[in-house]
């Protein structure tokens, strides 16, 4: 049977597919991000997801964002020191994220070498990094265009040892040009609430969609416990369930439960 999918539109205007999260993965990416482990959440999702290899850094955050309001939840709760919650709506990050997201592709020509640039591809930056291949889209030597999303890492820095310093130079000088920071989430002192922002050439990207995707396991654990025993002894119905699903069913049952009692509780006042 295939499996339930929805289409995001994002900030490039590209529309990308991607699939219902069931529980029996939520828990393998809660068990990531409660480890903070940076290159297994973006490997989940790159892999779950199947996230398109040309997708830039702005697109793939909006995504993920996108994906844990529709699957999980649209709302992270602040608590202040005397006990006040505060819903933040996640869709207020999206709203910083388009902001965020335009003219950044740029054409860079030197000694007859023509270098097209644009935001990086990568959430996740590991030791072997390289920033400069990552910003360029393609490269045109005369006739001869290079177009670097099909090329492998070593492929790529075997070609970029090959052009003119210059050439680097100015590239390295649009990545300084982009590198600054988002703010995603603005300061709240009553609720102690510091200002949140990522820089885009930084893992604390990453990290932010660490902490948005972030669940207690015992709380994890506890609501599957209270499924099973009150609602449906079938562990598996609970695993194919999306989390927002569960929420609901949770949200019925205790209503229905709740109507109950106050029908027992009349009940029992008209026989006194």
């Amino acid at each position: 049977m295939l499996q339930f999918s929805i289409p995001i539109t994002l900030p490039s205007g590209k529309i990308v597919r991607v699939p219902e999260l069931p529980n029996k993965l939520y828990l393998n990416l809660i068990k990531y991000c409660e480890n903070r482990d940076l290159e297994g959440v973006n490997n989940f999702f790159l892999q779950f997801l199947n996230i398109p290899a040309d997708l830039d850094i702005i697109d793939r955050l909006y995504l993920l964002v996108t994906y844990r309001i529709i699957f999980i939840s649209d709302s992270i709760i602040f608590t202040s020191n005397d006990g006040k919650n505060l819903t933040f709506g996640l869709n207020i990050i999206l709203d910083k994220i388009e902001d965020f997201s335009r003219g950044y592709n740029e054409i860079i020509i030197e000694d007859g070498i023509t270098v097209q640039v644009g935001l990086p591809t990568t959430l996740f930056y590991d030791n072997d990094y390289n920033r400069v291949s990552d910003v360029i889209k393609s490269i045109q030597i005369k006739d001869i265009i290079i177009d670097f999303k099909n090329l492998s890492n070593d492929e790529r820095d075997n070609i970029l040892k090959k052009i003119p310093l210059k050439v680097v130079i100015k590239v390295q000088d649009y990545i300084d040009r982009i590198t600054s920071n988002i703010i995603l989430i603005d300061s709240n002192e009553e609720f102690n609430i510091h200002q949140y922002s990522v820089d885009l050439l930084s893992n604390s990207t990453m990290l932010f969609v660490c902490s948005l995707y972030s669940h207690n396991l015992i709380d994890y654990f506890e609501t599957l416990y209270g499924y099973v025993t009150k609602i449906s002894a079938d562990p598996e119905f609970y695993n194919n369930l999306s989390p927002v699903e569960t929420r609901i069913v949770l949200n019925i049952h205790n209503k229905e439960v709740e109507k109950e009692n106050k029908e027992l509780k009349n009940q029992q006042q008209q026989i006194l």
